[in-house]
């Protein structure tokens, strides 16, 4: 396997503690090259025009979160919070970085945050997007 270059969304499909990682991922961090952790805020129109710092320090806690678990697998992951939404945040992160696969988690349910997405992403980036479907344990 070649050695790749990694780019985890995390948005708030990572929530929770209780969310479970696929296997499948936890193993393409751990052969990864470089890890990288983006956090969009996530917050609305109004969050934004209002300056409210709360989706930017949601996003931290998310960041913070999930980087701890990656560091428990033994990589050591870059991170950045992002004020934009997923996708510009993703454009503006392929800018600075060569990114060779994209994993994007997804709720069961989806949300306006996922629509339409994975397929922009696929029309402007040469890198491999994944769509990682997220479960709560009481989910299941």
């Amino acid at each position: 396997m070649t050695a790749e270059r990694i780019l985890v969304v995390i948005d708030d499909t990572f929530d929770s503690p209780e969310t479970d990682v696929p296997a499948w991922v936890e193993r393409a961090v751990l052969d990864a090259e470089e890890v990288h952790l983006l956090a969009p805020s996530l917050g609305s129109r109004l969050s934004m025009a209002t300056d409210d710092d709360a989706p930017w320090q949601h996003a931290s806690e998310r960041l913070r979160s999930v980087t701890a678990h990656v560091e428990s697998l033994g990589a050591h992951p870059v991170g950045l919070v992002s004020r934009d939404g997923p996708l510009q945040a993703i454009e503006t992160y392929l800018l600075d970085h060569g990114i060779d696969r994209i994993v994007v988690g997804v709720t069961e349910e989806g949300h306006w945050r996922e629509k339409g997405l994975l397929e922009k992403l696929r029309e402007q980036t040469d890198a491999i997007v994944q769509c990682l479907p997220v479960f709560k344990h009481n989910d299941h």
